[in-house]
């Protein structure tokens, strides 16, 4: 409760008088502090995660080639298009 020449201070509105309630500096600070300390805890762990999912993207990515060119190849009978030479085969 804030206080003014040791009298609590009151706020008038529609209810009627009640007392006023603030922070102190040193709580906002506190806070501030155990929030910034857990910031520094979850960032490391963040940064591994996103890490861990491009490893995966690559991996699913590299799946698909190799699944496109395996379809591709039981398509053409085993063989790479080499160029207009090899169109034409049947």
């Amino acid at each position: 409760m804030i206080r003014r020449n040791g009298q609590p201070v009151f706020v008038h509105g529609r209810y009627g008088a009640r007392p006023v309630r603030a922070f102190t500096l040193l709580e906002v600070l506190v806070v501030v502090a155990i929030i910034a300390l857990l910031a520094a805890v979850l960032l490391p762990s963040l940064q591994q995660a996103r890490v861990q999912s491009r490893r995966v993207a690559c991996g699913a990515n590299l799946k698909q080639l190799a699944s496109g060119w395996q379809q591709y190849l039981d398509a053409h009978k085993g063989r790479f298009f080499r160029g207009p030479a090899d169109a034409n085969l049947n």
